[in-house]
């Protein structure tokens, strides 16, 4: 796969396609591979997509310093760059979706639509750092902990039940294999530390919102108080857990498909 540089980075990122660009941002311990490939397929023969890692995830390398949202959206840019993609729509997963703001925020020339799934405006209350802080104790000391509980409550509860125990134990097995739980344990301490509020207001483009009724780890309560601070916004709801694109990949391209074509 490719490589961009920025400074003193090297940014993993995939592409595929050709046609008006589209850039597809991860989450927190996720990657670009685990969390778009139904996406990539379904867009890549009408839209350029990339798929950046940014730091902490994939074989994306950099310094080692503290994260920043405006350095991952500096990757984030520096890939599409890269790619050959001048103006692009923006979609983003949980920490993905403030990369997406920060980059419609502070580069709207280049961004002309955004689509923000599970996203939040802030981590400052104390269930969201009580969250966090147990990932990131788990993250720093027993990270096949913290597979397990990515597993039991990034998706819904009828979604985990209809799985048979070897799947469980094959799809814990798969999150502890590939994930960086060092870059992880980065991307965390940047999570304890976000908000969103003034990128949010900032955002003149065309948005779309979409929460998750049954999301554990950012509340669709959360989600929505995205939707009062920008004024060109829509806001959408899928039945699933916080892992929505995994969950039901085919509706939420519906939904994506059909704001990128209003």
């Amino acid at each position: 796969m490719p490589f961009a540089p920025y400074n003193d980075c090297s940014i993993e990122y995939f592409v595929e396609g050709s046609g008006n660009g589209l850039v597809l941002i991860h989450g927190t311990g996720q990657s670009a591979g685990n969390t778009w490939p139904e996406v990539v397929k379904h867009f890549a023969p009408t839209r350029r997509t990339v798929c950046p890692n940014y730091s902490g995830s994939g074989k994306t390398t950099d310094s080692g310093s503290a994260l920043t949202v405006s350095l991952l959206a500096e990757q984030v840019l520096a890939a599409a760059d890269h790619a050959g993609v001048e103006r692009f729509a923006v979609a983003g997963h949980s920490l993905g979706t403030c990369v997406a703001m920060h980059l419609a925020a502070h580069y709207p020339d280049r961004v002309e639509k955004v689509a923000l799934l599970a996203g939040f405006i802030s981590a400052e209350d104390a269930r969201s750092q009580l969250q966090f802080r147990m990932w990131k104790e788990m993250a720093d000391t027993n990270p096949r902990m913290l597979a397990e509980m990515f597993l039991f409550t990034a998706f819904s509860p009828r979604f985990v039940e209809a799985m048979t125990d070897r799947a469980i134990k094959a799809a814990v097995d798969e999150i502890y294999r590939s994930t960086d739980w060092k870059g992880a344990s980065r991307q965390i301490s940047l999570d304890l530390t976000l908000n969103m509020a003034q990128e949010a207001r900032m955002i003149q483009q065309p948005t779309l919102i979409i929460g998750c009724q049954q999301d554990f780890i950012i509340p669709p309560s959360h989600t929505k108080a995205l939707f009062g601070h920008m004024p060109h916004a829509e806001y959408r709801e899928m039945n699933a857990g916080h892992g929505g694109v995994m969950e039901k990949p085919v509706e939420f391209i519906n939904l994506l498909d059909s704001f990128l074509k209003q």
